[in-house]
C-alpha cells in the first residue's frame, strides 16, 4: 500500500482508481468540502474560528488520546 498522500486520497486512489465519477458520494463529499474551506477561509470571522477549533483539536488529541 502507498504510504503517500492522505487517507483521502489513498481511499480515492483504492476505490475509483485513476477516474472518480462525477456523482459518486467521494466526489460530493470533496466538493462539500472545498465549499466549507473557501467560505471559512475568507470569512473574517469564520476564519479565528476555524483556527481556534483546529488548536482545540490538536489540544484534544495530545492531552486526551495520546497522554
Amino acid at each position: 500500500m502507498n504510504s503517500k498522500g492522505s487517507p483521502a486520497a489513498r481511499f480515492q486512489s483504492s476505490s475509483y482508481g485513476p477516474n472518480t465519477p462525477a456523482g459518486s458520494v467521494f466526489a460530493r463529499l470533496q466538493s462539500a468540502g472545498m465549499r466549507y474551506n473557501a467560505e471559512t477561509a475568507e470569512n473574517v470571522v469564520l476564519a479565528p474560528v476555524r483556527a481556534l477549533a483546529g488548536l482545540v483539536g490538536v489540544y484534544v488529541l495530545f492531552w486526551v488520546i495520546w497522554a
